[in-house]
């Protein structure tokens, strides 16, 4: 399991950490947790270097990744061979259900064995969203199909087969990011559909997931639980996923710098995040300044 205390999650800028980097982890009192992406893997002697140096200045930080199979990998330079898409899996199991719940077991398994010897501890999978028609690429394969049956048993054997390999695992990307008519990294997506359509299917996954001990939101405004505000930032949204969805476990924002959120200041995503339930803010660029500042506002905020 995941070691549970602080309220953000932050990337790195390089293969090994700056000063700056050391600065804030021997001071900051508001770091969740580390997440690396590709910049920062050289090959896995240098990776697990790194790991050790970021312990070093806190023991029991929490290690993220995202690391989904396919074409989501931060790990090519030690593992060039990606792991089976979703999607594939998802097709396996229309076909073969039993085939492809082995199949789903051997990936997951493998890859929370890659993940603990490097040091990992927890991983941005598996994804939740339905994979709906003429929708934006964004999310494509990356989703085990188009059936809410086939996503919430796929998911499950995913998630369940990490667990018991002690990765935990978090699911992306509550309340569903699969109807999005653009991407979410350089714009922000509007749902229109209805709530009875939308609880009845893409919403109906996340609440059979509900019992999981962590959850990424999407950056996605619902009109029919905020017409303003996106899920990571609506109170009303939010209260949705935790009382309606049923979402027992933390709530992680997706990254905040992505462009969903660029009409809004950091402070102002901090504050808005954190009072609509969210948990814990990700913030992934690497960026020291906004890191620090983000410190800073999470040290007022706290004392609100």
């Amino acid at each position: 399991m995941f070691y549970d205390r602080k309220l953000t999650i932050f990337g790195l800028s390089s293969l090994s950490l700056t000063d700056n980097e050391k600065y804030l982890l021997k001071n900051s009192n508001n770091i969740f947790g580390i997440i690396l992406f590709a910049r920062n893997v050289a090959n896995k002697a240098q990776l697990k270097s790194l790991i050790q140096e970021i312990r070093a200045y806190k023991p029991n930080l929490n290690i993220l990744i995202d690391e989904e199979g396919g074409r989501v990998t931060r790990l090519s330079n030690i593992y060039p061979q990606s792991l089976t898409a979703a999607e594939e899996l998802g097709d396996l199991y229309l076909k073969d259900p039993l085939k492809a719940k082995a199949k789903i077991v051997s990936t997951y398994k493998i890859m929370a064995n890659r993940l603990t010897e490097l040091g990992i501890n927890i991983i941005c999978a598996p994804v939740a969203d339905l994979a709906h028609k003429n929708t934006h690429a964004v999310i494509g394969n990356r989703a085990f199909s188009n059936d809410k049956h086939v996503v919430i048993e796929c998911c499950k054997i995913a998630a369940d087969t990490l667990l018991k390999h002690n990765v935990t695992p978090i699911i992306k990307h509550i309340p569903g990011h699969g109807r999005a008519n653009c991407d979410s990294h350089l714009e922000l997506p509007i749902i229109t559909d209805d709530l009875h359509n939308l609880a009845q299917n893409d919403f109906a996954v996340f609440k059979a997931l509900n019992k999981y001990p962590l959850a990424m939101t999407a950056h996605i405004i619902y009109n029919s639980l905020d017409s303003e505000m996106p899920i990571t930032l609506s109170k009303k949204a939010m209260a949705y996923v935790r009382n309606i969805i049923g979402f027992k476990g933390k709530i992680m924002t997706d990254d905040i710098n992505m462009h969903a959120l660029k009409q809004f200041s950091l402070a102002k995503i901090i504050k808005l995040a954190l009072t609509a339930g969210c948990d814990y803010i990700l913030h992934c660029n690497g960026n020291y300044q906004e890191m620090a500042e983000i410190d800073e506002l999470l040290n007022m905020f706290k004392y609100e």
